[in-house]
């Protein structure tokens, strides 16, 4: 910013709002008067959301850490560059929770209460904080941080569905690896064909089943796989239908 001086004016400024206002948030209109008022160009006012952006980044790293007393600090500055920022309250709200939650000082209790309720004064619909509202109103603290990394568990559950996945995959792949051999290979016991007693649609699959001798509804669903994980044509169970002629007798 090329007039630290300009800096340091805006700051008092939005202090002495504050101080007048109280309860009152100071909105977005209020800080665009007051930069206009003291003639901020379009430089310096990108430069002050520029290092509110910074503070409250490094309130959500502390706060990631369960580093209260340092998410504080960041957070605090953030909300003095921008009184308005319902994250930046709501990460003071929630560092206070859990400072009080640590050290009992009633203040810290106090100081979430009240920066919670100007996150809803400000955003009526913010869900999060009608969730910490109600803990500070009840007493009834969760040990849940918004601000934390996935869980070790949510960690593990996602490779266990992408195993999983895999597992899909690579089985429907030896399925039809397994189907084609035998349909192709040298097989004179046994002719491939539809099926005209376990069909859902032309009894391919049926048919499939009835020659490896497996169960039609693994066939079926190796199908299903192999269209979703691997775009398995669907033209090519009609030609399916079409080349196999149809087992006549039972």
């Amino acid at each position: 910013m090329e007039n630290a001086d300009k800096l340091q004016e805006y700051i008092q400024k939005i202090l002495n709002l504050q101080n007048e206002q109280r309860e009152k948030p100071i909105d977005g209109q209020e800080l665009k008067r007051i930069a206009i008022d003291l003639g901020l160009s379009d430089s310096e006012i990108a430069f002050i959301n520029s290092k509110q952006k910074d503070y409250f980044t490094r309130g959500e790293g502390y706060s990631r850490y369960e580093d209260w007393d340092s998410a504080i600090e960041e957070f605090q500055q953030s909300i003095i560059l921008n009184p308005s920022h319902v994250e930046a309250l709501y990460g003071l709200a929630n560092a206070y929770k859990h400072r009080y939650m640590l050290k009992k000082n009633k203040d810290d209790l106090q100081k979430a209460k009240n920066y919670v309720k100007q996150c809803l004064q400000i955003n009526p619909s913010h869900e999060l904080s009608f969730k910490l509202s109600a803990e500070l109103n009840k007493g009834t603290f969760s040990k849940s941080n918004p601000f934390s990394q996935p869980t070790d568990n949510q960690s593990k559950l996602n490779r266990m569905m992408e195993e999983v996945m895999s597992d899909m995959r690579d089985s429907s792949k030896s399925i039809f690896k397994t189907s084609t051999a035998n349909i192709f290979g040298n097989n004179t016991d046994k002719r491939l064909r539809r099926s005209s007693r376990d069909k859902k649609i032309f009894g391919v699959c049926g048919g499939i089943a009835e020659y490896l001798g497996v169960d039609s509804t693994w066939v079926r669903l190796a199908f299903i796989i192999a269209v979703i994980t691997m775009g398995f044509p669907f033209f090519v169970y009609l030609a399916l239908a079409y080349i196999m002629p149809k087992h006549q007798k039972y």
